[in-house]
């Protein structure tokens, strides 16, 4: 499965506080149980094409806490080797 609707609703507003989601795959602001609004599924979108182009996730650990405090930091490295040739 590529992708899961579970939570999708729609919404007209850019006020939403729900935590929801998979991490490793949900934009940070989604995990710090603040507000967020639409954009966050382009954060959600980026990770997906992310994952197809290099095969793995940006977000990794050995436990679930530690891939949450990954996700929550967000820092996305592309290493030259799997990135370099990718325009």
């Amino acid at each position: 499965m590529l992708t899961g609707f579970g939570f999708a609703v729609k919404i007209a507003t850019d006020d939403c506080m729900k935590q929801c989601g998979t991490p490793g795959f949900v934009a940070p602001e989604v995990l710090l149980e603040g507000r967020y609004g639409r954009k966050v599924d382009i954060f959600s979108a980026g990770i997906v094409l992310y994952a197809l182009i290099s095969g793995k996730l940006p977000f990794t650990g050995k436990t679930a806490v530690e891939r949450i405090d990954r996700n929550i930091e967000c820092v996305i490295e592309f290493p030259e080797e799997k990135w370099g040739s990718i325009s």
